[in-house]
């Protein structure tokens, strides 16, 4: 995504050594419709590979593996690539083959097991076309891969008691650009005003959808806690999300929530930081599985750099640990909705310490800065042996 993939090229293009960056993306929709930034200069070129959504699913993914492959390895063949990132543990379908034709070295970032996370959340079949391709290749990236750059430790942790190297595995969590999130006081009164919300009332917050890999009823029932007159003297919630109103409307009647102070909003991703400060804790409802413990959600991030302690599930990477280690919120057993009114209580109590969304943002700078690429790249290009030469990535 954007939010996970510009603060990598932004760190490459702070070197001296990275001469020119091909920035490949598979593009869902009409490529006239890409909106870059402008800091994206002459030394990024976008490559841009439309497969747009008219086919089958087996189709499409057949035509996409394809023509993916096809411009890599054109692209690759007519310049001097001295270097393949690929993003994500699906990327591995289309880098492992390029890398190894080409002979370039290959690292995956942001690591992951996609594959068990998926069928864990009920989204892919176990034993689904997609889901053994996808598991293989994600098997074949730990053997093939230069290396391979989790998002969690406990992730990096996991793969070297496989039996994996530890010089080849480096952990980089979901950064955040610190400043653009920054709490601002103003924000906060505009915002506020604009939605009637009294300066005096607390206010949660929730960023992302329901369903899938995200708890769905379940949320709502912790959402439902927050009302209880015995927590919060004068309570009002905002979901940023793209899911229907009318379906968030009607889980808020199920629910027996006062919509008159639940505010839906779908908003563009800039905006999103002067509603967090408006907000003075965030809920972070990701499902929890087996592989869910070796995510990195960059919207804790983002809560974390506005300054808020995040209510957050339990078994959900090293966030977990980290809330618990710096009192940075709340971790919560959603499955045990007796607990729910306990771990409300003290977040009451945690959003009411003085200098707690100054230690929120101390918290951010330490597990969420964009600093940790440049380092981690900085040990890797030494041991690749392309640092302090003009390459292409």
């Amino acid at each position: 995504s954007k939010g996970s993939a510009w603060p990598f090229l932004k760190t490459m293009l702070s070197r001296n050594d990275v001469d020119r960056i091909y920035y490949v993306t598979i593009e869902r929709n009409e490529i006239s419709d890409i909106d870059l930034p402008k800091w994206m200069n002459a030394r990024v070129t976008h490559v841009p590979i439309s497969v747009p959504l008219r086919w089958p699913e087996g189709v499409y993914k057949i035509i996409e593996f394809l023509r993916v492959r096809q411009l890599l390895l054109k692209r690759i063949k007519d310049i001097q690539v001295h270097l393949v990132v690929a993003r994500c543990s699906p990327t591995s379908i289309y880098a492992i083959p390029t890398s190894q034709k080409t002979g370039v070295p290959l690292i995956m970032e942001s690591f992951e097991p996609h594959t068990d996370d998926m069928i864990l959340s009920g989204i892919w079949k176990r034993f689904s076309m997609r889901s053994l391709v996808s598991k293989h290749y994600e098997e074949r990236a730990k053997e093939y891969a230069s290396f391979l750059i989790t998002v969690s430790h406990l992730y990096a942790d996991h793969l070297v008691s496989e039996g994996l190297s530890a010089s080849k595995i480096e952990t980089i969590p979901c950064t955040v650009p610190l400043n653009k999130f920054k709490f601002d006081e103003g924000d906060r009164l505009e915002v506020r005003k604009r939605l009637h919300i009294p300066l005096h009332a607390t206010v949660g917050i929730y960023s992302g959808k329901f369903g899938g890999r995200y708890y769905d009823h379940e949320a709502f029932d912790v959402f439902k806690g927050a009302f209880e007159q015995s927590i919060f003297d004068e309570f009002y919630l905002i979901l940023l999300t793209s899911d229907s109103i009318d379906a968030i409307y009607k889980r808020l009647e199920r629910f027996h929530i006062p919509k008159e102070r639940v505010h839906v909003c779908f908003v563009d991703h800039q905006e999103v930081p002067a509603y967090l400060s408006a907000a003075d804790f965030a809920f972070s409802m990701l499902k929890s599985n087996s592989a869910r413990k070796y995510c990195s959600p960059i919207k804790n991030g983002e809560y974390w750099a506005s300054g808020l302690p995040i209510f957050c599930t339990d078994g959900i990477g090293d966030d977990v640990d980290i809330i618990q280690l710096n009192r940075a919120g709340v971790v919560l057993s959603i499955e045990r909705s007796s607990e729910v009114h306990k771990a409300l209580l003290e977040m009451k109590s945690l959003i009411k310490e003085p200098g707690v969304r100054q230690r929120m943002m101390e918290v951010a700078l330490e597990h969420r800065s964009e600093e940790q690429i440049e380092r981690i790249y900085d040990g890797i290009f030494q041991r690749l042996g392309v640092a302090n030469a003009e390459h292409h990535i």
